[in-house]
This record gives structure tokens, sequence and C-alpha cells, in this order.
């Protein structure tokens, strides 16, 4: 079987060289991009698109970067290669890209042990959980691992064997593995250990290695942050400071605690634990409690403020995806989506602006309690505009959506 990046990079050159500019009936030109800069020489300054071969360019990104082979590549070169594959699918169409496009990128799969340093778990010999292995700190096998203690010390280091092109994200795939195993222990010990809820708090450090020479941090810590009279000055009049007073109304009262939730996810080192942080605290400012999808109704919600306040927003799309892939799964036990940096710093600032809008919004309409943010969005003049906009750019997600009624709640239709 073709993997899947090949099998997407054959039906994108099978896409782009059919040329339906000015044809009747045609799908009409969607979007464009500007050559790259080493590309110009093959094809004018421009290429357009249409929206169908826009989504197998998205598409052939995401799968490079979920394949192991590929996933070394950084976001903005991943983008670049793709556009340059399709300058090169245009320029020769009678050759076959797809074969030089992997020999070129693909590198070969690295099958290493992730070791992670464990603070406040001590153990006199190395034992085995399932695929992970726990060492001694002293253990010879992992002592000359300096780098583990850069953020401190720590009692043990546990292993994690991983596959992978890109160290950095090896690493974030083994993390979780490794407080799976972290997790198993900690209940074995509950039922057979008379040990207390604080020896219980053994957990892993911020540092990682691969071997004595290839090693990194997997989070930031705290330094010192120098609040000057500049910067004070810059954040003065920020929405956000006004939270530092006690709760005087319901609205209020949600937006501290969505601040809550933004300020743990800044204080998570595990990806996904930030990304639910920051949809709860999403669903603090703007959810409800019906059933029904929820991905919709909170995308929806976020893009109709925006519009509101602003008269313009962040693309719902990623709140949505994320809502799908990462939130849902996260919560009913299914496989969690890998996102990227660049996505996680897109969420963050789109939550962050969220907080300022939704404070902004309650303070213009004189909103006092949350239920009535999401009456008001629904009644806003420019709501059905935010629909339409939503389901010309992909149907299929929103073509069954109904705006909430006033007085009811968000429903799918069936």
């Amino acid at each position: 079987m073709r993997p899947a990046v090949e099998t997407t990079l054959m039906r994108l050159q099978q896409a782009v060289r059919v040329n339906r500019r000015g044809a009747e009936g045609e799908e009409p030109l969607s979007g464009s991009f500007t050559v790259p800069g080493d590309s110009k020489d093959a094809h004018p300054s421009r290429v357009h698109l249409t929206a169908s071969q826009l989504r197998l360019r998205a598409g052939a990104e995401d799968e490079l970067r979920a394949d192991l082979r590929f996933e070394y590549i950084k976001d903005k070169d991943r983008e670049r290669l793709i556009k340059q594959f399709i300058v090169q699918a245009l320029a020769d169409k009678d050759t076959n890209h797809v074969p030089q496009f992997r020999r070129t990128h693909a590198h070969e799969i690295m099958y290493r042990a992730c070791y992670l340093p464990v603070i406040g778990l001590q153990l006199g010999d190395v034992t085995s959980l399932g695929e992970a292995t726990i060492y001694p700190a002293d253990d010879p096998r992992v002592s000359g691992f300096v780098r583990l203690g850069d953020r401190g010390p720590y009692d043990s280091v546990i292993s994690i064997p991983s596959a992978g092109t890109n160290p950095e994200r090896m690493m974030l795939r083994a993390r979780p593995e490794a407080e799976r195993a972290l997790r198993a222990l900690r209940l074995a010990l509950l039922r057979r250990a008379p040990l207390t809820d604080a020896q219980l708090r053994f957990h892993l450090g911020e540092t990682y290695a691969f071997d004595e020479r290839l090693s990194g941090w997997a989070a930031d810590d705290a330094v010192t942050t120098p609040l000057t009279a500049e910067i004070w000055k810059r954040i003065l009049n920020e929405n956000a400071l006004k939270l530092a007073d006690e709760p005087r109304n319901d609205a209020q009262e949600q937006a501290a605690i969505a601040l809550r939730w933004i300020d743990a996810a800044h204080f998570s080192s595990d990806q996904t634990v930030g990304i639910l942080f920051r949809f709860f605290a999403l669903e603090a400012l703007l959810g409800d409690s019906s059933e029904g999808l929820k991905a919709p109704d909170i995308a929806f919600m976020r893009t109709a403020l925006g519009q509101a306040v602003n008269g313009h927003f962040p693309s719902p799309m990623l709140i949505y995806d994320l809502y799908d892939e990462v939130r849902s799964k996260a919560v009913h036990g299914g496989p969690v989506l890998l996102v990227s940096g660049r996505e996680v710093d897109r969420f963050t600032s789109n939550v962050i602006s969220c907080m300022d809008e939704y404070l902004k919004f309650c303070e213009q309409h004189g909103i006092t309690t949350q239920p009535e943010v999401r009456r008001r969005l629904c009644a806003h003049e420019d709501a059905g505009k935010v629909l339409a906009w939503l389901q010309d750019r992909d149907i299929k997600k929103w073509g069954n959506y109904v705006i909430p009624s006033e007085t009811g709640d968000a429903k799918d239709a069936k």
C-alpha cells in the first residue's frame, strides 16, 4: 500500500494540472500563493487554486507533519516545499514529481530510547513497567546524561522507546507514555503501599535526552519578568486587569473561571493538557450545557464574538478541528492529534483575544450573565452573515448548523 504522503501528493499533482480558469460550470478559483523565490524561473509569480485544490494542499502539509519520515521539516518549510511541488507539477506536466520529492526530503527513521528525569521517585534497582524502564539516577547507563539535570536535581530516569526524525516531536510522543507508566505505578502503590498523597506526587522533569549529546528541554521554566514602567504603561488599560477584582456578577464570574484555566495552561508542560485547559476557558466564556455537537457551537460563538466586537475574526477552523481532534478525543479516550507549536500558539492567541472581546462585549452592552452573551451574539445583526461565511468555506462542517434561538440552546439539525 502506498504511504499516505505519496498518495496525497499524487492527488495534488493531478488536481493542480487541471486548468479550470474560465471554464464554464467548473469550480471557481478560491485562493493563490506567491511562488517561492527559487521557483520563479519555472512559473509566473502567482499560482491560483480552486477550493478543492487548496484542501489537497492543506492535506499534503498535514500528511507531511504526521509521517515520521518528514516530521523533521519545520512548519514554514513544509508549506514552502508543498508550494514548490505544485510549481514543479505545473511547469513539467509530463513528469511524476512524487518519487523525487520522496528521495529528496524523506529521512530515515531513528529508533532511540528517550530518557526523561523523574522527580520524587527513588529506587534501588532498574525497574520495568511495560515498555518503560526506570533507572536510579546514579545508574551508569544514564548518569552520563548530564543535561538531564539542567533544570534541577532528579531522583530517577525513565526511558521510553521512540521513533521519528524530529527529536522534539519524538520526546512529545514519549512523555505521555512515560506519564502513563507513572500513573500505573501510582495506582499500584495506592493499593499495596502505605504512602501519603505527598509521596505519590512524583512526576517528570522538564528536560530530556536521547544520549550524552542529543538533549533538550520539554518546557521553559519560569524566568524573572522585568515589569518596567514602559511595560506597565503598555498594559495599564488592558481589560484583563479588571479581573484582579472580585467578580460582581455571573458574566465576570465566568471570566474569572476562564482566567484560572488560561493560567493553568501556561503552567502545564503537557501539550494536550494545555489545549484542554484553553478549551475549558472558551467553554466558560461561550459554551452552554446542552447536549449535541460542541465543536460547531464553540467555533460559531467565537467567530460571532469577534465579528460583533471587531468587525472581523480569526479563522474558526482551528478551534473546530482542535475540538474534534484533541479536546473530544482526549476526554473520550481516543488517539489525540499531535499539534504543531505554531498551531498551539495560534490557538493560545485566539483564546486570549476571546477573553478581551468577551469583557468588551459585556461592558458595551451592560451584560451581567454568561447566557446573555450567547443570546446577544445569536441575535446580532451579523450572525447570519457569519454562518453564511462559514458554510461557504466548508459546507460539510457547517451545512446543518442552526443558529440557536434567543431563548434556546445550540443545536445541530438532524
